[in-house]
């Protein structure tokens, strides 16, 4: 007789339920937060740099937000432009006198901040009220003018509209649109606020990375500038510091690596999307290794020089070396390497090695990859004896290898890209 616990269940369907849970929930998502400061180029605002980042983060992470106010400026002006002329009164009444003094040719701010809320005010009163509270004459005028507002605000939105997206492709953002498009990507400032007084600023940026920091799910990245930044607010928050670096060490590591294949620089962000999607299998295996290299890592999480230099070491000494052994390993050529190495010393297979000589010149290098599949793995040994099977038999065993190979995402990945 089995027990039954207070849902009916017993013990072995309890466990049974458990087991099914366990597998079908979904690992935690890796997600890259890369905080971003201020480029600007002789031509403005630039974003390559911020590009480039998410370019190499998507190639780690599921998910990547830019924590970037230069983007998330932008995007939200563009944004709020697309509503028309509502957006346009609602920004100038909360700009700055000298700035608002610019845009209006010299009025005095006070006033023309005065006009817009006033007419912001009554051109959405509703029309009841306007009934009631205005004569005839008086609604007709008020209909009026707000109509030329209107006109006006929308021919606003319209103006900075261009001219905002002249700015936003200049900066090189459209790049981020596709990654956006698919999910993978958000924008997001508020961790930063510089309308803020200049000793709350610091303050203000302090609590959001805080918050940053305490999501576990975070791994976060940081350009020049805000990891300079966020080296002087960690000096008060060794607590910070050491949440802060396991996670950072891995996401810098993990996509720094992939920067460094030759394919990169010239991937476009569609082409990395395709190629992190055919990839995930590997990815995970990838992110094993990261993680125990990391550990490597001597320099702190935004010590940006040194943490570069010790990568930089990592991929020449150990990285690329792995990936050249995988790659030969890999490669076509493979099985005639093993071959020679079952070369017999008497002449009884010599026979058998000579027909092989005539198909390789006959089939060429490429038809040696159909030898390493199992249907072909019996013909192969017929053909050329037992050196033969001994040979394809390595060249299964060495490319099975290398596919497992935690690293075997890196090579793939390059092979995608280019």
């Amino acid at each position: 007789m089995s027990r039954r616990g207070g849902d009916g269940l017993s013990r072995r369907q309890r466990v049974k339920q458990a087991k099914a849970k366990l597998v079908a929930s979904p690992s935690g998502e890796v997600k890259v937060s890369i905080l971003t400061g201020v480029t600007n180029t002789s031509e403005g605002l630039d974003l390559s740099h911020d590009v480039r980042l998410v370019r190499s983060a998507l190639l780690y992470a599921d998910k990547v937000e830019l924590v970037s106010p230069v983007a998330a400026m932008l995007a939200g002006i563009l944004t709020g432009l697309s509503q028309g002329g509502d957006f346009v009164a609602e920004m100038m009444t909360g700009l700055d006198d000298s700035t608002l003094r610019y845009l209006s040719d010299g009025q005095d701010p006070g006033q023309l901040r005065a006009q817009l809320q006033l007419m912001r005010s009554l051109s959405s009163l509703p029309r009841a009220q306007r009934r009631k509270l205005l004569t005839k004459d008086q609604a007709r005028q008020l209909a009026e003018m707000t109509q030329q507002f209107r006109q006006v605000m929308n021919q606003g939105a319209e103006g900075m509209g261009t001219a905002m997206q002249g700015m936003w492709e200049r900066a090189g953002a459209p790049d981020l649109e596709p990654a956006a498009a698919e999910g993978l990507l958000t924008i997001r400032g508020d961790v930063y606020d510089f309308t803020l007084p200049n000793d709350r600023v610091v303050d203000h940026f302090a609590d959001g990375l805080q918050r940053l920091v305490e999501d576990p799910t975070n791994h976060l990245m940081f350009d020049r500038q805000m990891g300079d930044l966020t080296r002087k607010l960690l000096e008060a928050r060794p607590d910070l510091e050491q949440r802060l670096a396991p996670h950072t060490k891995r996401a810098t590591l993990g996509a720094g690596l992939t920067t460094r294949l030759p394919a990169f620089p010239d991937a476009s962000m569609t082409a990395i999307i395709d190629a992190r999607t055919e990839l995930s299998a590997p990815l995970s295996r990838y992110r094993r290794a990261v993680g125990d290299m990391s550990e490597r890592l001597a320099a702190g999480p935004v010590d940006n020089p040194e943490l570069a230099t010790e990568i930089e070491d990592l991929w020449r000494d150990d990285v690329q070396p792995a990936l050249q052994s995988l790659a030969s390993d890999l490669s076509a050529t493979a099985l005639a390497q093993n071959l020679v190495g079952q070369l017999p010393t008497d002449g009884r297979a010599w026979g058998g090695l000579a027909a092989l000589g005539v198909s390789y010149m006959q089939v060429g290098v490429g038809a040696l990859t159909e030898l390493t599949q199992p249907a072909a793995l019996v013909a192969g040994a017929s053909l050329a004896g037992t050196a033969l099977g001994d040979a394809v038999k390595a060249t299964v065993s060495k490319r099975k290898d290398a596919r497992s190979h935690d690293l075997y995402y890196l090579l793939a990945l390059n092979d995608h890209l280019a």
